[in-house]
């Protein structure tokens, strides 16, 4: 077991003495020890999720796939990865709704896929064209799925867009 030993020296009258306080710190040192291990446990783990991202990113970037979310209250896309290889140059005021990227004759489908999965909480698939801020028009294969609120109520829609465009040709 563990100890803590305090000595101090004293002189009570002509007699010179140690006092000697001994407290028993076994319950703390496990307690070091446990936490010790969880932080080695707790970086092992980082280290882990650290290499899996950047695994997931590579394999991501060979297959031309991003990741996005879609916010249903701000209406928002948030992408995973930079999209410029997908969508073009970013514009200094930002990258334009996804939405508005959609060719005018894709447009209606790519729409009603969406609010048909939003409404049946669910998920789809679909393939459309973009143009992209230079002007090229690309296929995009998307893949998106509901996201719930604890009262499953919509709040998002999560996928992957991949672009086609090669494979299309």
């Amino acid at each position: 077991f563990w100890v803590s030993i305090t000595l101090r020296a004293a002189k009570i009258g002509e007699c010179r003495q140690v006092l000697a306080v001994v407290r028993d710190i076994s319950a703390r040192k496990k307690i070091e020890e446990d936490l010790a291990q969880n932080q080695q446990r707790l970086e092992a783990q980082n280290d882990l999720r650290e290499e899996s991202e950047k695994s997931l990113r590579n394999a991501l970037e060979a297959a031309s796939m991003w990741t996005w979310r879609w916010n249903l209250e701000s209406r928002t896309t948030t992408w995973g990865e930079d999209p410029q290889a997908l969508i073009g140059s970013r514009p200094a005021d930002g990258y334009p709704d996804f939405r508005d990227l959609v060719v005018q004759q894709d447009r209606e489908a790519f729409l009603k896929t969406g609010r048909e999965a939003i409404l049946l909480k669910g998920e789809y698939s679909i393939q459309f064209r973009i143009q992209r801020t230079d002007g090229e028009v690309r296929w995009i294969f998307a893949h998106g799925r509901v996201s719930l609120d604890d009262d499953q109520n919509p709040v998002a829609i999560i996928g992957v867009a991949q672009d086609i465009t090669v494979p299309k040709r």
